[in-house]
């Protein structure tokens, strides 16, 4: 389970800029995490249902 929510932060952090969070206040920070799980979530649906599942891992390659 650990290896799956690691590969879940690491596609997070590659495909929506968490890993160059430029933000001072806590709730800065919280809300852009939220949105770009909501946004890599949208984009793997998008894969989905386009009868795409190999881009449902990356992505940065449906857009």
């Amino acid at each position: 389970m650990r290896a799956g929510v690691e590969r879940v932060f690491s596609r997070l952090k590659s495909f929506t800029g968490l890993d160059r969070v430029r933000a001072r206040k806590k709730n800065n920070v919280e809300t852009h995490v939220v949105l770009s799980a909501v946004a890599l979530v949208a984009a793997s649906l998008t894969a989905k249902r386009q009868d795409k599942p190999g881009l449902i891992r990356s992505p940065s390659r449906l857009i």
